[in-house]
């Protein structure tokens, strides 16, 4: 008969008095652990050895039921309108229940939601924010190259402007995002551009290339 193994929860103790959390801190992470417990930590080990998560929009959409794709934005598009201390209780509390899907939540809340909410126009929030709060839309970031890794600064990929727009050259773009990085020059200074992408767009799709995981991914 073949048994069917279920991860448990990190069960590292926690002394919220002695960090100083206020009580609606403490209410957001027992909150946050009990929706962990519940609906994440009985798939962790599944999710980890196919490499997939069958029921992932459903997942997604109960995180935005629950307000905690929009910690940091404003109320006005669905959002929180928490601080970003928050924001790391509720990653702590899920990476309890699976590292792997955690990372995944803080690339779609901080790494594209909170940019959004900070640099982004009003009408672009107006536009992007309420369903990528909700949970209807899954943000991600583009920015891996083989000699940049994370470092945005490093990569290679340009922006060339030509007329009144931009064009993003000499790179095969082959995910399934909301928003990429590429880099633009100017003499004598550097700065890095945020790009926000369709998945329909022509050219551009997503599958999944991971042939090998090792611990958190």
């Amino acid at each position: 008969m073949m048994m069917l193994a279920c991860r448990q929860m990190s069960a590292y103790p926690i002394a919220d008095t002695m960090f100083g959390l206020t009580e609606d801190e403490i209410a957001l992470r027992r909150s946050v652990r009990e929706f962990a417990d519940k609906e994440l930590a009985p798939y962790a080990q599944t999710i980890d050895q196919e490499n997939t998560f069958k029921d992932m929009r459903s997942f997604w959409k109960k995180l935005g039921e629950h307000g905690l794709l929009g910690v940091t934005a404003p109320a006005e598009f669905g959002g929180s309108h928490m601080n970003y201390f928050s924001h790391v209780l509720v990653m702590e509390e899920l990476s309890r229940a699976s590292g792997s899907i955690a990372l995944s939540y803080g690339a779609h809340s901080n790494l594209c939601v909170n940019q959004i909410v900070r640099n982004a126009t009003q009408k672009q929030k107006e536009k992007y924010l309420p369903k990528l709060i909700s949970g209807e839309h899954v943000g991600a970031l583009a920015m891996s190259e083989s000699n940049a890794g994370s470092d945005v600064v490093s990569m290679k990929l340009k922006a060339e402007k030509r007329g009144n727009k931009y064009g993003i050259l000499q790179y095969p773009l082959k995910c399934s995002l909301l928003i990429a990085f590429c880099a633009i020059e100017y003499v004598p200074t550097f700065v890095c551009l945020c790009i926000r992408v369709k998945f329909d767009w022509r050219g551009l799709n997503g599958h999944n290339r991971s042939t090998l995981s090792i611990g958190l991914h």
